[in-house]
């Protein structure tokens, strides 16, 4: 397959970031599944399409509030397309606008001892892949980190992920007669961690780089 892309950034006030892209795919090659309609056969075979071709935009957002909060959002809208004019006997053409957005929250309760609550979201809308259908997902995660001890050298963390059991997808199939229900289990994430720092750091001093090439 051969692939070409494009993309623009445009960062504001150091701090904002828009981003547009696009991207087209020719004969590129993934997993598919197909039923066989004389036989109880199904087939999973790697094909390749006609092509592929996806146009998006990105926004990335900053967010903070005084000393206690800080934060980030981003939201994606992408187009997505997907040909195959010889796929067995269905062939198809399909296109779908879908959407990510995520936020990242850190929320600062202490200073001495250092101790951060981070919660992270994103939700995905529905989407395609091939004659698939993929249902819309998302999911939570929170963590608690203090550091504490002399210079911070310990920390320990508390996290759960995935809180709701959200985030994994039961794709679908209901194209052209052929008709696929997969469910798939999802879940939930507990765990703590320790760790501790022997010893002082010391920055590495490195060569400077020389850049006069770049004046000429």
């Amino acid at each position: 397959m051969h692939e070409y892309s494009t993309q623009l950034t445009y960062i504001i006030k150091n701090k904002y970031v828009l981003r547009g892209w696009f991207i087209y795919v020719n004969s590129p090659f993934m997993q598919t599944l197909y039923q066989n309609p004389n036989e109880l056969i199904e087939n999973i075979r790697v094909l390749n399409f006609d092509m592929h071709q996806q146009a998006g935009i990105m926004a990335s957002l900053p967010l903070k509030s005084g000393k206690w909060y800080e934060g980030n959002l981003t939201v994606l809208g992408v187009w997505l397309r997907q040909k195959d004019s010889d796929f067995y006997d269905i062939p198809f053409d399909r296109n779908v606008i879908h959407g990510i957005f995520s936020l990242h929250n850190n929320f600062h309760i202490s200073r001495k001892p250092e101790i951060t609550l981070s919660l992270n979201g994103m939700i995905r809308t529905k989407s395609i892949q091939a004659d698939y259908d993929l249902p819309a997902s998302g999911n939570v995660d929170a963590a608690l980190q203090i550091k504490f001890l002399k210079q911070k050298r310990a920390i320990l963390k508390i996290f759960c992920n995935d809180i709701f059991k959200t985030s994994q997808i039961s794709p679908y199939i209901n194209f052209k007669g052929q008709y696929i229900d997969m469910d798939l289990s999802c879940f939930r994430h507990f765990g703590v961690s320790f760790s501790y720092a022997f010893g002082n750091y010391k920055e590495k001093k490195y060569k400077k780089i020389d850049t006069s090439r770049f004046l000429k």
